[in-house]
């Protein structure tokens, strides 16, 4: 993320996840029925040493307006909206063990 002077404030990295829920009672579906549905972890992390760290699970119609968000070069981090550069492939597969872990980032 940048701020208005175009200095960056912090690193968000969003991660793809498979939600799985059991279906509803009621919903027309068998018994303990399991079901999926795209989602997305995104991980903040300010700038500094010690800076906060954040993540959310974004999915359903929050996804959707994300994505929109995400197209116009925002993104909503605890309620507030920022612009952000997106990088690369090669430099998002840089970011995720750096912000995660190596062991952590789920292969696309």
């Amino acid at each position: 993320m940048v701020d208005t002077n175009g200095r960056t404030v912090g690193t968000v990295f969003l991660e793809w996840e498979q939600l799985t829920r059991r279906v509803p009672r009621g919903e027309r579906a068998f018994r303990g029925e399991r079901v999926t549905r795209p989602a997305i972890h995104q991980h903040y992390r300010e700038s500094g040493v010690h800076g906060d760290y954040e993540d959310a699970i974004i999915d359903d119609e929050g996804l959707v307006g994300s994505e929109a968000l995400w197209d116009r070069g925002l993104v909503e981090v605890m309620g507030e909206y920022a612009p952000v550069v997106w990088c690369d492939d090669a430099e998002s597969r840089e970011i995720g063990p750096r912000m995660l872990g190596p062991g952590d980032v789920r292969s696309s």
